[in-house]
């Protein structure tokens, strides 16, 4: 496994740390077609129990990016140059069987719109007990018990088991593919803009949730968000995006006291402000 040993700390400063590096991402393009590369030299590191927030506007490449990492670009999609190391392993290469032993085990999503994965004709707790088994081995006594725990983790309320996923709100659904993200504990994390479909205080309940899995259980998490005051709550490192290219890439110290572009400058602030100051 990689050594990362060009961290930044919290003064803003360079230092070798001598993390693990979970995920390595070198100058990687990805391509739609037979066109040019639509997202161009990525490049970047996650180690355990570290966040990372993609943040830029629509079409700058984020969700391509994250699905990459999950080897399910949708479309003619295709990486078409660069690396990507996953504990060791150049994930670039595997074949789909390989794939299913990593998916929803050591790496796991929560989609933007998580309801559109579920089925809509067979009810909530049969989805969630059989999705929990199959990971996880448990019989379905303990499933339905792990189920309740999940639940409650994202506020949800146990009677959701027996209702059918078109009965729930569009933020409920949400919760409920954040719950079963969840099911086992990752080694990496991808949150495709996971709570944007929630009310404020739930949102922030959520958040809390992921950053505790980072913290408690070394979880890497990489999330996709337009918002940059979430970006910077929740994250170790930034990465700013525009136009398929990384336009900033630092600690999130760094962006927000000394951002490179005039981008991230833009995004920074438009963050809303209460009586003048800013809270990020």
């Amino acid at each position: 496994m990689k050594v990362d040993t060009t961290v930044i700390n919290d003064k803003g400063t360079r230092e070798a740390l001598g993390k693990q590096v979970l995920l390595s991402v070198e100058d990687m393009d990805i391509t739609y077609g037979k066109g040019a590369a639509a997202i161009r030299g990525i490049s970047f590191t996650i180690s355990p129990g570290e966040v990372l927030a993609i943040v830029g506007e629509s079409g700058s490449g984020k969700t391509s990016i994250i699905r990459a990492l999950l080897g399910c670009i949708s479309g003619d999609g295709q990486i078409a140059k660069g690396t990507i190391t996953f504990d060791g392993t150049d994930i670039t290469a595997l074949t789909n069987e390989e794939w299913r032993r990593y998916r929803g085990r050591s790496i796991s999503m929560i989609f933007q719109d998580s309801g559109n994965a579920l089925d809509q004709i067979m009810r909530i707790g049969k989805q969630m007990v059989e999705h929990i088994s199959r990971l996880t081995g448990k019989d379905k006594e303990a499933a339905e018990e792990e189920a309740r725990t999940l639940l409650a983790r994202v506020a949800l309320p146990s009677d959701v088991l027996h209702r059918y996923p078109f009965e729930l709100s569009g933020g409920q659904r949400q919760r409920l593919g954040i719950a079963m993200a969840m099911t086992v504990t990752p080694k990496l994390l991808l949150a495709d803009e996971p709570t944007s479909a929630l009310d404020t205080t739930t949102q922030a309940q959520i958040v809390e949730e992921l950053l505790r899995l980072a913290k408690d259980k070394g979880t890497a998490i990489i999330i996709v968000t337009h918002n940059m005051g979430v970006a910077v709550h929740m994250a170790d490192k930034i990465m700013v995006m525009k136009e398929g290219r990384v336009v900033d890439y630092d600690r999130k110290n760094v962006i927000v006291t000394e951002p490179k572009s005039e981008y991230t400058k833009t995004l920074l602030a438009v963050v809303p402000s209460l009586y003048g100051k800013r809270y990020i």
